[in-house]
């Protein structure tokens, strides 16, 4: 994905099964990579605790 063009509702979700892990708080437009960057460090941030669960985590469109 380059750039989503309409706010969308991302969350981070499991890379293996796909399941929501949490959803950011903001609703989201403009280039993925940005997105996708923003919201691993907003969950980061959630607690320092998460930073090994991450590896498994990605960011997708929920809705």
């Amino acid at each position: 994905m380059k750039a989503i063009e309409r706010e969308v509702q991302v969350g981070i979700v499991d890379k293996d099964t796909k399941e929501l892990i949490k959803i950011y708080p903001e609703r989201v437009k403009g280039d993925f990579n940005e997105i996708k960057e923003a919201v691993m460090t907003w969950y980061y941030k959630q607690g320092c605790e998460n930073e090994d669960k991450m590896r498994n985590y990605t960011v997708d469109i929920i809705d």
